[in-house]
This record gives C-alpha cells, structure tokens and sequence, in this order.
C-alpha cells in the first residue's frame, strides 16, 4: 500500500504527464522546488519526450511491485554509508554494499546473489508477471522535470510507476515498467496534502484551508462530449461528501498553442481527464479517513480506494527539511484503514493477509495503538 508520500509523487508526476502544456503555468507545477522560488521557474529538459503532448497518452498507472522496488531503493540508500557511492563503478543508482552499523551492516547486494546494479533489483522484485521495469529516478520536488529524469514520465512506451519515499530523505524513487499486465481504473489517483508544503506563500488560500485531497480521472476512450466524461466527483472526508472542483482539465477556455500562458483559463470537470480537489481545515493532532468519488455523466461510480473496505489515513511524512507536526501541529501515523471481515472493526494500515498482531502501529512503540481515524469512517 503506498505511503501518503508516495502518493503525492505518483499525482504530481501525473499532473504533468497528463497536462504538459498547462502545468508549468499552474500553482503546483511552476517553480522547480514548488515552495519557494530559490531556483527559479520550472522548465522542461530539452531531452527526448519532456513536456510532448501525445492525444493517445494514458497516464501512469499505479504498479505495487514497482512500489515495492522503488521505496527498498530509498530504504537502501537511507541506511547506507554514503562513501559506498564515490567508490570505482558505483553511482546513486547502486544497492548499498557497505550499510551502516545501525542499520546492521554487510551488504544488501547480497539479497541479490551479489549483483549491485538496478537491473539486478528489477528481476527480483518482477515476479508476477512478463513486466519489465525499465528504468529509475530519483529526485524532488518539480526538479524531475528538468533533466533526464523527465523524459521516462513523458514517454508513452511507460505503461506504470510505482513511487518509493521514506521519511527523513531529501528526494523520491520513481520505478518505471512496460509490458504489464494491464491494470487499468478510471479514477487512478488520489492524495491528500497540506498546501504549506508544495506551494509559495502568494498561492496559499487567505481562509486557512490548507488541507487539499486531489485525485486524477481518466476514461481510456479518450472523447469529449460522451457519457464516460465526468459529471461530478466528491471527496469523503469529515464524515460528509464534499464536492470537488477542477484544478486542471483537457475542457478549458482560452488560448490552445503551446507555449501561451495558461495560468487563467477556465476549466471544466466535464472531461476525460481531469484533476479534482476539496480544499479543508487541516486535522490538527488527529487523524481522519477519506475516500474519492467520481460520477459519470452515464451514471457509472468510480471510488478510490477501489475496495470498499479501505480508506485512506492523513498520514504526515516529513521530508529532510520539513516539520509537519512542529510547523502546523500535523500528527498522523495512520495510513490506511482496512475492515477486518472477521470482526466487522476497521484496523489501521491493515490488509487481509496481516493479523492485528503483525502491524507495528499496534506494538505501542511510540504512544500509538488506538484507531484515531476509525470512529469518524461512515
């Protein structure tokens, strides 16, 4: 299950995937280090497929076994002697081969008969199916769009992503793959973030709703004007249907040509892709469940999480630089809820496969073990 940082990454790569022409110009999108203006405007490289539009690209969708390579590659590197990478023949994109005692030392090559390279991490962890992991990046914040780790989340041969963040790093892994099995679903993104975190101060909201849940539609025919373009989409949160107004959409007014500032169109939901948000009051030391909800104009219903049985948690995980429970009073540790059928009780970052006694937030290491979320889930 991916991490609320991993989330945002998938999202935000996306948003730009998805809408090239439009997200340099929009708040998310157009400063390379998005909070602040220290290193300027973002810009796209000028390598192969950065910031192209394509009318039969699709976005990225979410593939866990890539989640699972991408985040080990940021455990990997979090625990590691940072001198293994100047050594002859290393690079960043090297397994660790000398870990920090702390950490248990020796070398997680190898977990892997030895071999250190990505290639090697990739055939171990592309098992279930014909899936070929195709590359790796690591960076932050609309950095990715400026060099070579753009040109992957452009390029239309990129079927899925799986993002890898842990917490108290300073950048993100993305893990790229081509010919999976298909894994496809309409409303394919969602995230929740606090607005404090991603933006400048001068496109923050005066009304102190900070907290934003987003999420990314998509109909995979790709026509305007036909009852699988979205009616409405909601968010579930706070114990009430919210509904969602467009950050960004391929149904907008003004000028089309590349190149124009985008910055004050107008878009519309009724589209077949379309980004979504709410706009709330942060969870001040607490958390909460949340779910999306997209409407067709046929009628047909989308949520994320797909399963009924799931919601997600306001989780806070800080980067290097930031403090989210010392700047704003964000505390959370809860992922994800997910209802034991056995019990009929929601369990936090629960899954069927794991008792209660599995999950470390119930060994009460750090004051945690009661559900904060699970009474405010409908």
């Amino acid at each position: 299950f991916p991490n609320s940082e991993e989330k945002v990454q998938h999202l935000m790569h996306n948003m730009f995937r998805m809408f090239a022409n439009q997200s340099l110009d929009l708040k998310w999108g157009k400063w390379r280090l998005a909070v602040n203006k220290n290193l300027g405007p973002t810009f796209y490289c000028s390598c192969g497929f950065c910031g192209q539009t394509h009318r039969l690209r699709k976005p990225m969708y979410w593939y866990s076994d890539a989640n699972q390579l991408a985040r080990f590659k940021q455990y990997d590197e979090n625990s590691c002697d940072q001198d293994w990478y100047d050594e002859p023949g290393n690079d960043a994109h090297s397994t660790c081969g000398k870990v920090k005692d702390e950490f248990g030392g020796g070398s997680h090559c190898d977990i892997f008969g030895g071999g250190c390279g990505f290639g090697t991490r990739a055939v171990a962890y592309s098992i279930e199916d014909g899936a070929w992991f195709d590359t790796e990046g690591i960076c932050g914040a609309n950095t990715c769009y400026t060099d070579g780790h753009c040109e992957p989340i452009f390029g239309n041969w990129v079927d899925y992503q799986g993002c890898g963040f842990v917490e108290g790093m300073n950048g993100a892994s993305a893990v790229y793959s081509r010919a999976t099995d298909e894994i496809y679903y309409n409303l394919y993104s969602g995230a929740h973030l606090d607005e404090r975190m991603r933006i400048v101060e001068e496109d923050r909201r005066s009304d102190g709703k900070h907290f934003v849940l987003m999420a990314q539609y998509f109909d995979n025919n790709q026509q305007y004007g036909t009852a699988d373009n979205v009616y409405k989409c909601y968010s579930l949160y706070d114990g009430a249907y919210h509904e969602m107004g467009v950050e960004v959409s391929v149904n907008f007014t003004g000028p089309s040509h590349k190149g124009i500032n985008f910055e004050n169109h107008t878009y519309s939901i009724d589209s077949y892709n379309v980004m979504v948000s709410s706009y709330h009051d942060p969870p001040i030391n607490t958390c909460e469940p949340y779910a999306f909800l997209c409407q067709t104009k046929s009628g047909a219903f989308y949520r994320l999480p797909e399963d009924r049985n799931y919601f997600f948690g306001t989780e806070w995980m800080d980067w290097e630089w930031s403090n989210h429970a010392g700047n704003w009073d964000l505390q959370c540790k809860e992922n994800h809820y997910h209802l034991d059928s056995t019990t009929n009780k929601w369990v936090v970052n629960g899954d069927p496969q794991l008792d209660r006694c599995d999950i470390w937030y119930y060994h009460d290491d750090d004051g945690y073990s009661e559900c904060l979320g699970c009474p405010s889930i409908p």
